[in-house]
């Protein structure tokens, strides 16, 4: 154990070593220049020189408690390769010595064997070089300075390989499809990279010797592609190379006149549509590279000779036909059709699309077209043969549409029956014998009918006819229609009257059922034993409600009516639903248009989930008065309001308590419930005379 404080300062050594140089590739102990045998060679000097033949070295200074404090010591890094690392004595890094560079230690704690050293770094121990003498791959000397730079070399041949001379490089590949092969990413170390662009007219695959790139034990460079690639000493990785091709449909029109191969390059590159001009000579094949693509082939050329798209080595590539275009893609080794052939075969039947026929008469029948005329030729679609001066009947199988005519015509001695159309023409009277009857049929379905029972009119559908009645002079005079299970009778002639009569056989009177013009509808009925005597009524709308104007004349007619002038009006109104809203007494106003006051309101209440033994839509009359269930404080009091003037209608429901609305109870007779909120609405209904 030496003395930790001396009086003096430093401790005086036998022998003073005030320079020492050590070239090592180990760690180097040092030790105090003390009397006694030391285990060690290298003792601490005031300066010394370390070369360090290795990355990693440690110079490892001696026991602090064996000196005293301010003890000093100088490191110089004169290496020109690695720097070293200087530790106390219980190996803690305090200082790492870069190439070049002077560090002074001073021990400033002695009370512990690694002591507590300060340290300083002194000036650069080499002089400075010209930037000249610097440059290095990628690096350039411009007067003064270092700059960057990029070296390109042209790889012409495939395969190719990249060494660790071409860090920094960019490598142009200037052939067809061809590999890249890396050099060994432990080899070259971390850090290392170079560049390279596909200028070349194939894929170039890019092949690593171990490890692999961008995940990948390969990848490819398209034409025109370029990137960056660089090394972590295992694996490579890329920047800036692409996902894939760029799919952005372009358009070049090339003249391609001559023979033999025509190689497509530089602009001409996936441009996806290409129109190919000019007169061919021979055969002319458009050589395409072996990448990824479409193109779309319009073959404008002239000559009588072959226009064929694929890749060099690809043979029996796809023609396209002259004056045709159409769609390749290429699969990276040959080009092929996009388009399978379909081989058509005509006819094209039915079930296909077509017609099943090679002429407009047999697509007519194949898909059942009925004809725009037909000549009806007697004896051959007539029953029984001859002409048309005695009865005959004949069949029409081809159907009716209703853009077509069909007419019958007689000879001489016969007249036109009948004919459908824009045009009416006058004909003699058609006499159709009672028992036979008539029968006009469309879509398979009788639509016309004479015979015993009279005519009957039939739809094409459900609750669907119509009796069109036709004037020379009006044109359509009036129209019955049945639609959706309703008859509606209408009179098209302005100014007239419908008009509905019924006669008594026996009596020769009629009474009728008449709507003039102005919408009144009048009642006609004989008087009974006063012929010609009628009782008219006659109903017209009023503001409000309908009027009822009734006149009685006539002797031995039992009156309905005591009075000879009787005049009546009434209205109603029922409001919309208002959801209920437990005691909230809202004042709520609706107009009700009855033209005056109404002489009854009611105040009702409408189920709409069902409870208390009421179904959904059940009604309450609720009266317009307070209503009192329970005195309790468990059962609401109710109070309706109701109030009305010649336009609105004022109403508010509501209860004293925070139960709701009470309603009889119909699951429990004679108790009282609430009404839910939720569960009840509540209307309006009034009534005007």
């Amino acid at each position: 154990m030496g003395y930790t404080e001396v009086f003096g300062g430093e401790l005086i050594f036998p022998s003073q070593t005030s320079y020492l140089a050590i070239t090592t590739s180990v760690d180097v102990p040092l030790q105090w220049p003390i009397e006694q045998q030391i285990a060690g060679i290298d003792v601490v000097a005031d300066f010394m020189d370390i070369t360090a033949n290795a990355g990693g070295v440690n110079i490892i200074l001696p026991d602090a408690r064996q000196s005293a404090t301010g003890q000093k010591v100088l490191f110089n890094n004169v290496g020109g390769v690695n720097s070293y690392f200087v530790q106390d004595n219980d190996l803690n890094t305090l200082q790492t010595i870069p190439i070049g560079t002077q560090w002074v230690f001073t021990l400033t704690d002695n009370t512990t064997q690694a002591g507590t050293w300060i340290n300083f770094q002194m000036g650069s121990s080499i002089s400075v070089s010209g930037a000249g003498a610097l440059t290095g791959a990628g690096i350039k000397a411009i007067a003064a300075t270092l700059n960057q730079m990029i070296e390109s070399d042209v790889e012409a041949a495939t395969p190719f390989t990249v060494v660790d001379a071409d860090r920094a490089k960019c490598l142009i590949y200037t052939t067809g499809t061809g590999t890249c092969n890396l050099p060994s990413p432990a080899a070259v170390g971390d850090d290392w990279f170079f560049m390279l662009r596909n200028s070349g007219t194939g894929t170039l695959n890019i092949v690593p010797p171990s490890g692999v790139i961008d995940d990948a034990a390969s990848i490819n460079l398209d034409p025109n592609d370029s990137c960056f690639i660089f090394t972590d000493g295992t694996d490579f990785f890329t920047v800036g190379l692409s996902t894939g091709s760029v799919i952005a449909f372009d358009f070049v029109s090339i003249a391609i006149a001559g023979s033999g191969d025509f190689t497509l390059s530089g602009a001409n590159l996936n441009r996806i549509a290409y129109r190919f001009t000019g007169l061919l000579t021979g055969d002319r094949k458009i050589v395409v590279p072996g990448t990824t693509q479409q193109y779309w082939v319009d073959n404008q050329t002239t000559g009588a000779f072959a226009l064929t798209v694929g890749t060099s080595a690809q043979v029996g590539e796809p023609e396209i036909t002259q004056g045709l275009s159409a769609i390749f893609y290429c699969d990276g080794v040959d080009v092929v059709d996009a388009v399978s052939a379909v081989i058509l075969s005509v006819p094209v039947t039915i079930a296909q699309g077509g017609t099943s026929a090679t002429t407009v008469g047999g697509a007519q029948t194949a898909l059942q077209v009925p004809p725009t005329s037909r000549d009806m030729i007697a004896g051959a679609a007539m029953s029984g043969g001859g002409d048309l001066s005695a009865d005959r009947t004949f069949n029409y199988a081809g159907g009716l549409d209703d853009q077509s005519d069909v007419t019958l015509t007689a000879p001489a001695t016969g007249s036109v029956l009948f004919k459908s159309g824009a045009d009416w023409i006058d004909t003699p009277a058609v006499t159709i014998d009672p028992t036979d009857s008539v029968d006009l049929q469309f879509n398979g379905a009788v639509a016309f009918r004479t015979g015993l029972t009279g005519i009957d009119v039939v739809g094409d559908g459900p609750n669907t006819a119509s009796i069109q009645l036709l004037d020379n002079v009006f044109g359509l005079i009036g129209q019955i229609d049945l639609t959706a299970g309703q008859m509606l009778i209408e009179n098209q002639v302005d100014s007239s009257d419908i008009r509905i009569q019924g006669r008594d056989a026996g009596s020769n009177v009629s009474g009728f059922f008449l709507l003039d013009p102005d919408v009144n509808v009048q009642i006609f009925h004989p008087a009974e034993g006063a012929v010609g005597t009628v009782v008219a009524r006659t109903l017209a709308s009023s503001a409000g409600g309908l009027e009822a104007n009734n006149t009685l004349t006539g002797g031995g007619f039992e009156r309905v009516l005591t009075t000879s002038d009787v005049s009546a009006t009434f209205g109603t109104f029922i409001s919309a639903l208002t959801a209920l809203s437990g005691n909230v007494d809202t004042l709520i106003t609706q107009a009700h248009s009855l033209g005056g006051i109404p002489d009854i309101l009611m105040l009702v209440l409408e189920n709409t989930t069902g409870e208390h033994g009421y179904s959904i839509g059940d009604q309450v009359i609720m009266n317009p008065t307070e209503q009192e269930f329970d005195e309790g404080a468990s059962v609401a009091q109710n109070y309706n309001l109701l109030a009305a003037d010649a336009t609105n209608i004022f109403s508010v429901m509501g209860s004293e308590v925070a139960f709701g609305v009470s309603i009889p109870d119909k699951s429990t007779p004679g108790q009282p419930a609430t009404a839910t909120v939720g569960s009840w609405s509540f209307l309006v209904k009034a009534i005007r005379f």
